[in-house]
């Protein structure tokens, strides 16, 4: 899935996914490298470095000359623009500097303390330091679940540690959840949501959300989707949503499919995932169910990563899919539903409520047999 958050939080996330096969040098002094005066440039020439790491083409040596550069490029960042750079930039930098540093033993802990004894951030960026370290503990606890699973050990080993998890993330969200960065509440809630629905504590989760529901404005806006996503449930009448049709130029919205039963689909022109679910999925379902008039589907264009309507456009020609799409250009449908990555999919039913929901390759199974069920009904088969 591909998520509309920010690169620090697929740094935090993903971790040295971006940097694995980058070897780290020995203790060593960092290479002499130039960084623009200005913060944008600065940010722009960091951006590169960090896509070079990332290339997969590039030779070991030629990579590791660039995770070098990366770590000085950050180093530098870090000491020149407190203050002057925009303090999401300052927070990407940072935690690109926690893997591009891994070499030079403390250099991260003391370039993170430095940011949050500096004069010159705010605030906020202060308590967002404070709450990354005291998340230090659950973060070392669910990468520990990652490695047992990867190990494949017994289910109740794994579940032990979640167990310790669940125990020790609600205590950081009380503290900590309307002050983090959008990375580490973002993590601390989908691990509390998913903790609490597999221990079967639906009271407690409802009445925690609720809290934060309270508290929707002072959450980080990457964080507001996933308690607005908890909200948008089955039963219920579906969030209204308009656009404007990619080949037509036409107003498009919920009211063009009243009576319907349909299935949206939130896309993006550079999410592969999305394209791979109409290609495998949607278009064999689009087929299968092109002789009822009562099932449509509309892709519904999100405009995250600077997507246009022009882009979408270009790409729905390419892929073919037979059914209409839609740019919304606010994104105020991916905010209605609460949509914080995509692929996903909303079933909505003939009277306008939601049937089913979730993430695209995960949910499109029970979708389908949801549709067998009620279009043969519709159909009196």
């Amino acid at each position: 899935m591909k998520h509309a958050l920010s690169l620090a939080l697929s740094l935090a996330l993903l971790g040295p996914l971006f940097v694995q096969d980058a070897v780290a040098q020995d203790e060593a002094p960092p290479p002499q490298v130039e960084l623009p005066a200005e913060p944008a440039a600065a940010w722009t020439k960091i951006k590169d470095t960090h896509a070079r790491v990332r290339d997969r083409k590039l030779e070991r040596p030629a990579r590791q000359q660039a995770y070098a550069e990366l770590g000085a490029l950050c180093a530098k960042y870090l000491e020149a623009f407190p203050g002057k750079a925009p303090e999401k930039e300052l927070e990407a930098v940072l935690r690109l500097y926690r893997f591009a540093s891994r070499s030079q033993k403390g250099a991260f802990e003391k370039a993170r303390a430095a940011l949050a004894a500096h004069e010159k951030v705010s605030q906020g960026f202060k308590d967002g330091i404070a709450a990354w370290e005291a998340f230090a503990p659950v973060k070392a606890l669910i990468d520990k679940i990652f490695r047992l699973r990867r190990g494949r050990k017994p289910k109740e080993e794994v579940d032990a540690v979640r167990d310790e998890v669940y125990a020790a993330v609600q205590p950081w969200l009380d503290q900590w959840a309307t002050k983090a960065f959008t990375a580490e509440a973002y993590q601390a809630l989908r691990e509390y949501r998913f903790q609490a629905e597999r221990k079967g504590e639906g009271a407690e989760l409802e009445k925690r959300m609720k809290a934060l529901q309270g508290q929707l404005e002072q959450l980080s806006e990457g964080v507001r989707p996933l308690v607005i996503e908890f909200f948008v449930r089955v039963g219920q009448p579906a969030p209204a949503w308009s656009g404007v049709e990619l080949h037509e130029g036409a107003t498009l919205s919920q009211e063009s499919f009243k009576g319907k039963f349909v299935l949206i689909d939130f896309w993006a022109s550079w999410c592969v995932p999305c394209l791979n679910l109409m290609k495998k999925r949607l278009i064999p379902l689009a087929e299968k169910l092109k002789a009822k008039d009562q099932f449509a589907i509309v892709s519904l264009g999100v405009p995250w990563q600077d997507d246009t309507i022009e882009k979408q456009r270009a790409m729905a020609k390419k892929v073919g899919a037979p059914w209409q799409k839609v740019f919304d250009a606010e994104g105020a449908a991916a905010k209605a539903y609460g949509v914080s990555a995509i692929p996903y999919l909303v079933l909505v039913g003939e009277d306008g409520k939601i049937l089913a929901k979730g993430s695209g390759f995960k949910a499109i199974g029970a979708i389908e047999k949801i549709l067998e069920e009620k279009l043969a009904g519709a159909s009196g088969e």
